[in-house]
Order: structure tokens, then sequence, then C-alpha cells
């Protein structure tokens, strides 16, 4: 029999009882994700399930009612003592199959060493820039192309071939995605508003300044300069007053709204109801594929997204900015709004980027046949991997 560990940087305990109160979604696919889970209990011989999560409020260690046992270590993942912690945990817990959804190298190099079967399911870039980023970047796949890790999964395929491009074999690499909305009339395509009098401007992800928060605050004040009025709406968490801060002493906190974590509901209407949707993470950001992306194309709202190259690779339908460049922002901006004929092209062709860019397998899917571990199982992974995605293109 099989036990199984997740390790992960959402709060599983307090997701299932968000859930159980019948609270809103505050993540794609959240409940999805959190049922799925508790569903693996028996399955594929596995015994038991425990969900380690990292960067919680509070340690705690229980038991859920639906079977789960959940263990929260109350560290940021900047902390060099959870992976102490998570160590220590993986002896108590002797677990046979781990599920590695954060790029924790030492993590993974422990449950190699603890010959523990691993499968390492990330949403991260790593572009490797400078010596020492390269550096890292092969000792990573040093790590990753150690036999116990059994597949290596990165969302979608550009930061899965960065995977490939230092070192990690590409028999094992499996791209991933979300299983995407993709009903093209669900919502009607835009058309542009002449002689609007304030443009808005939605955010949706972390608060911090490598996602480009900053250069969208930038931007609205250069564009204010230039006589063009915008207001910025930013959901998610973070250090919103050091940003509410910057807002004021340029001169333009009534310009800003940041709404915090709010239900995933309302950061789709938030973008459909704004003018453009902005994705502007700087280089340094671990990018896979930012959901935001996909989230445009199904609202149709039109896309300015920075050259991050993850995006730059895959992303057709949007206008690009330099990143970490407010002032590029605030040009890309410019030339998207005195452009009504590019603006309605961008909204029109939402429903056929967003097929294109999704991956057509689906974390969960990738899940259940590695999980599986039969012959037939193991050939579609390979059948799915960049190995063999190669062969097809």
């Amino acid at each position: 029999m099989k036990k199984l560990i997740y390790f992960q940087v959402y709060d599983y305990q307090k997701t299932y009882y968000s859930l159980k109160n019948k609270d809103p979604e505050t993540y794609l696919y959240q409940k999805q994700f959190s049922e799925f889970t508790a569903s693996l209990i028996n399955k594929h011989e596995i015994k038991e399930v425990c969900v380690v999560c990292f960067g919680v409020a509070a340690e705690y260690d229980q038991i859920l009612p639906n079977g789960i046992r959940a263990k929260g270590i109350p560290f940021s993942l900047t902390d060099q003592n959870q992976t102490q912690i998570a160590k220590k945990f993986i002896d108590l817990y002797a677990p046979t199959h781990a599920i590695v959804l954060v790029p924790l190298s030492k993590l993974i190099k422990y449950c190699t060493l603890k010959k523990i079967k691993t499968l390492v399911m990330i949403a991260d870039s790593f572009t490797g820039t400078g010596l020492r980023g390269l550096i890292s970047c092969w000792r990573f796949a040093w790590i990753l192309n150690n036999k116990y890790v059994e597949l290596v999964s990165n969302h979608n395929y550009p930061a899965s071939c960065l995977l490939k491009s230092f070192g990690v074999y590409d028999q094992k690499i499996v791209p991933w995605d979300f299983t995407w909305d993709i009903d093209v009339d669900k919502y009607p395509a835009k058309v542009f508003k002449e002689n609007q009098q304030v443009w808005k401007f939605f955010y949706a992800g972390r608060i911090m300044a490598e996602k480009g928060v900053s250069d969208i605050i930038k931007a609205i004040y250069f564009l204010k300069k230039k006589n063009r009025d915008a207001k910025a709406v930013f959901a998610g968490g973070g250090n919103i007053s050091e940003f509410e801060k910057q807002a004021a002493d340029l001169g333009i906190a009534d310009r800003i709204k940041f709404l915090g974590i709010v239900a995933h509901e309302q950061v789709l209407s938030g973008m459909r109801d704004a003018d453009i949707v902005l994705v502007p993470s700087q280089i340094k950001s671990s990018e896979g594929m930012a959901c935001t992306i996909y989230e445009s194309f199904l609202v149709k709202t039109p896309l300015i997204l920075s050259d991050h190259p993850v995006f730059r690779e895959a992303v057709k339908n949007g206008v690009f900015f330099k990143a970490g460049n407010s002032n590029s922002l605030a040009k890309a901006i410019n030339a998207l709004l005195d452009n009504p004929l590019l603006y309605n092209q961008l909204s029109r062709n939402s429903a056929a980027a967003l097929k294109k860019l999704i991956v057509p397998f689906n974390s969960i899917e990738i899940i259940n046949h590695w999980l599986s571990g039969l012959d037939a199982d193991k050939q579609w992974l390979l059948e799915h991997s960049l190995l063999k995605l190669k062969k097809l293109n």
C-alpha cells in the first residue's frame, strides 16, 4: 500500500473548512483540487494522504473529517527552517510517494535520499541569468534527474522547455494545465469605448514588486502627466500598504484601489468590467504561465503584458512592453488606447487565443496516470512528455 505526501503553499486546512462553510473560492479550481486530493484515499492502492502546507499562520497537525492529514508549517518560503521541519516530518510520516508543488531543491533532494517516488509539479520558470543563476539551475536539474524523481511537470510549454534547456531529461517532463472553460459565447467581444473619461485597468495576483505592481502605479502616474486619466484595481494579497504609500507619494491615491484576496468570481467580473487587463511580471518573477492571461482571454478584455520569456514565447494576442519598465508600460497602454481597431481585434481573437494557449492535459489527469504506476499509464506519460511532443512538432 502507498502513503502519499503533498507539499504545497496553500493552506489545505483553511481551504477545507472554508469550502465546508460554502465560502467562495479565492483561487482557481480551489474546490476541485481539494476534493481530488481527498479522493485519492483508497485509490491507486493509497491508504493515507497527508498535505504539508508551507507559510500558514500557525503550526498545526490534524486529521480532517475527509480523511486527509493536514500539517501546517508557519514559515515563508524564504525561511530555511521550513525545509528542516519538512525533513523531520518526512522521517516521521515515512511516505512511499511524494507530490511536491513547490520548487524547493533541498526538499526534493531529501525525498530522493529517502528513496521516495516523487512527482514534482510546479508553475515556475528558471531563467538562470548570470553565472550564479546558471549554476543554481544546473544543480536543480541534477536533482530533478535523480531516478526517484519519476516525473517533472511544469505549467505550460515555455516553462517546461526552460527546464529542458538547463538539463532536465525531456522524457520525464510533461507540461500541465488547468481545465479551462472555452465556451466562446460566454462573454461577447468588446468594442472600444469612444470618449471614455477614465480608463480602467485590472491586475490579479500577488501584490509584490517583482510582479510589476509598482510598475503599474508608476505607469498610471505617467499617463496622468500626459493627460490620460486612468485607474487601476488590484486583486490579491501581499504588502498592500507599501504600494498604497507609493501611490500617495505620487499623488494618485484616488486612482489606485486594492481589493485584497477576493472570491475568484469577483476577479473574473473585475477583469470583464475593466478596459484592459495588465500582467506586468518582471523578468526575475518565477512564472509558469500566469492564469490571468487565460482569464483575460476568457472574459475577452484586451491584454497588455510584459515581455517575460514564458509570455513572449506563447502569447500571440496581446500588447507587450519591456518588463520592469513603467514608462514602456505607459507607452503600450497609450498605443492600445490610440488604436481602436487593434483593441477590437484583440477582444475578438480572445477565444481562439485561449484555445491555442491551453495544454490539452490537466494536472489531475497527470497525477492519476503517475500514481497508477501501470504500464499503460507510464506509456501515456511518455507520449505526453517533451521527448514525444518534440517529435510531433
